[in-house]
């Protein structure tokens, strides 16, 4: 018997929705180390490690940190906007399918299961980048004014977003049959297929009982943040491993050259900030890419059931995501280049500033001996 010809549906599984939700997302990934790096061309690893382990009274300011804390606090200053254009971007993005897979699902069409299964990718993508950028939020603001209340507040947020993810994934893992309304007086087998390492039957008892347990944690307790959180700390310590030797051995040079010849200290200081964000940018993006992987072979294993090719036409509503992402994605490129240019410049002014001041003492001393000849 033939397999069921499955509806196509721009809107949820569409080329343009695909792209934008995959830029935004690997553009999160990729652009929140840079903060980091950015804090360690000002401040040296080992205080902001002292900071962040040490409680703060910021009633007093003659504390020894306080100054330091200030510091950190102008520098947190400028990149808190581009957190929120990556988390609004990515929320909406994501909200955005789940309302659309939602909605058709109560249409006259509804909802089929393969564009179930690629909502549910493209939700579980966000979630992760969330995860990660919500995770880098809390570690780059603490010792912060009001630190816990903001804290709170983001997580709630993104508490709400992996219920609501996860909510969807019970609903639809729960009777796939309600998706299957297509199929009705047809004389054919309704089949869809799913990459998960490899091609497995949306119906495989394993694979829905594994989905349920996931997207269970998701809603109850709030354990959704819990589990990517744990998840990229095992990708990123298992890339850290083979990267443990050169890290410590460039950590050593950078130590040895901080200390006896400033001038090499430019040269070494990119080589040991690669080598030390490389795990924390990869390990990511290795999750990113598997659901991104997964999307992409399971529209290629379906693609052939699919009535027509109007998901991978340029439509005007296609276009208009990859371009809203692109504007999203490009106006972050311009804010960091940004941020370094005056970067740069502050260091060019203190550079000059220090210049000066040293030659003028100079020469206030050659004076001095003279008027003492």
């Amino acid at each position: 018997m033939d397999i069921c010809s499955i509806p196509s549906n721009a809107d949820i599984a569409g080329l343009g929705v695909r792209i934008a939700t995959y830029m935004q997302a690997c553009a999160a990934i990729a652009i929140i180390p840079i903060p980091v790096l950015h804090y360690h061309t000002h401040i040296p690893w080992k205080k902001l490690l002292i900071l962040a382990f040490r409680p703060l009274d910021f009633s007093s300011e003659g504390h020894p940190d306080h100054s330091l804390v200030e510091q950190v606090i102008a520098l947190l200053r400028r990149w808190e906007s581009t957190f929120a254009g990556l988390r609004s971007g990515l929320f909406i993005t994501s909200v955005s399918v789940l309302l659309a897979a939602v909605i058709q699902a109560h249409t006259k069409e509804g909802l089929t299961v393969y564009h179930g299964l690629i909502t549910m990718n493209l939700a579980l993508l966000n979630v992760l980048s969330l995860s990660y950028i919500a995770c880098a939020e809390i570690v780059l603001g603490l010792h912060r004014p009001h630190f816990w209340r903001k804290t709170i507040l983001l997580l709630l947020s993104h508490l709400a977003h992996t219920v609501l993810v996860g909510s969807f994934g019970l609903w639809f893992w729960s009777r796939q049959s309600r998706f299957e309304d297509y199929s009705v007086g047809s004389e054919c087998v309704t089949k869809t297929l799913y990459w998960f390492f490899i091609p497995v039957d949306s119906h495989n008892t394993h694979l829905r009982k594994f989905f349920l347990a996931y997207n269970g944690f998701f809603v109850y307790l709030g354990l959704g943040l819990l589990i990517n959180v744990l998840i990229l700390e095992l990708l990123i310590f298992t890339l850290m491993a083979p990267l443990s030797l050169p890290s410590l051995f460039a950590f050593i040079l950078y130590w040895y050259v901080e200390r006896s010849m400033r001038r090499a200290r430019a040269r070494v200081l990119p080589l040991h900030q690669c080598i030390m964000v490389v795990p924390f940018v990869i390990g990511p993006l290795l999750f990113v890419f598997f659901f991104i992987y997964s999307t992409e072979q399971t529209i290629r294993l379906n693609r052939a059931a699919l009535k027509d090719a109007g998901e991978e036409s340029w439509s005007y509503g296609q276009t208009l995501a990859v371009v809203t992402a692109s504007v999203s994605v490009g106006m972050l490129l311009v804010k960091i280049m940004k941020i370094r240019k005056s970067d740069r410049k502050e260091r060019r002014n203190k550079a000059s500033t220090d210049t000066e001041a040293s030659a003028g003492c100079c020469f206030t001393a050659r004076q001095f001996r003279q008027l003492e000849n």
